[in-house]
């Protein structure tokens, strides 16, 4: 039996510190205070008649029952699990941002300080000590030596690259120089096609010089063919054309026009009516001689 109530009497307590639960008992202790020290302390007759009064649990007043043993209670109970950690939240914080921060920077510059003061006396004790001064040296020779070495390749890279600047600009010189004598060569073949193209002009106006000239040969040639031509083609042409003509020259035109008697009657139908040519035409041995032959002359003038 005492096992059974030790138990029950744990496991109430393990429920009662439940975060809620616990607050509302503790609100319903505190909501119902007045009755339950009324129930305690009151003389047995009061404790019966407070048992035995008969209220309303629902009713609508601010002390109902329900009110009292149910509503409040929980209403007290949230705000005190809820309520009081946010309030207590919010305290720590304006604390924190007004006290303990300013607090806590002041504490580290006081520790910043002393700090400081112990590694001003340290170094201080430390400088003043042979092995300091060793290890010091040590590393700033260690330090120079690096430093050397980082010089000399700075001044062999330095080298190199001033070898090839120097191979760069005797090339560069050669080129020039190459250049320069193609630029001779040019400007020499420049002024050769110029004084070429000078000669050429010359000749250009040379030559149109002596085709105008040839040119006005020309026309006056054609004028004189011209001449030649109206003065052969007439009938005075054609008798002296015909006594320049030499054995030969006569066997064939005479040939001509006893094969073809049609010339024979345009030179005449041109030049009937001229007494001169007609005249000299009667006159003439050949046409006495011939006359008797060609019978398409005799039957012209018949």
């Amino acid at each position: 039996m005492k096992e059974l109530i030790n138990s029950f009497t744990q496991a109430t307590v393990n429920r009662l510190k439940s975060p809620f639960l616990g607050s509302f008992f503790l609100a319903w202790l505190l909501v119902n205070h007045t009755e339950i020290l009324t129930f305690f302390y009151s003389a047995p007759e009061k404790k019966l008649l407070l048992l035995q009064s008969d209220v309303a649990f629902f009713s609508d007043s601010l002390t109902a029952p329900y009110l009292m043993k149910l509503v409040y209670p929980t209403i007290v109970a949230f705000l005190y699990t809820f309520g009081l950690p946010w309030v207590q939240h919010f305290i720590d914080e304006r604390k924190h941002t007004f006290i303990d921060d300013k607090r806590t920077k002041a504490h580290h510059l006081r520790l910043e300080s002393t700090y400081k003061s112990q590694a001003n006396v340290s170094r201080a004790q430390a400088m003043t000590a042979l092995s300091y001064w060793e290890t010091k040296l040590h590393k700033d020779l260690d330090k120079w030596e690096q430093q050397r070495a980082e010089l000399r390749a700075d001044l062999a890279n330095m080298r190199d690259q001033l070898s090839l600047s120097n191979d760069q600009l005797e090339t560069a010189k050669n080129e020039r120089d190459k250049l320069s004598e193609a630029l001779i060569s040019k400007k020499s073949e420049f002024e050769e096609i110029q004084s070429l193209k000078s000669v050429a002009t010359d000749k250009n106006a040379h030559l149109e010089r002596m085709l105008e000239a040839r040119r006005k040969d020309l026309e006056t040639l054609n004028e004189q063919l011209e001449r030649e031509h109206t003065r052969v083609y007439s009938a005075v042409g054609i008798i002296e054309l015909i006594q320049r003509l030499d054995d030969s020259e006569t066997e064939i035109l005479r040939n001509y026009l006893s094969n073809d008697g049609s010339f024979a009657e345009q030179i005449l139908m041109n030049h009937l009516y001229d007494p001169k040519f007609v005249d000299k035409i009667l006159r003439s041995e050949a046409f006495i001689s011939n006359a008797s032959k060609n019978k398409n002359l005799a039957r012209i003038l018949t």
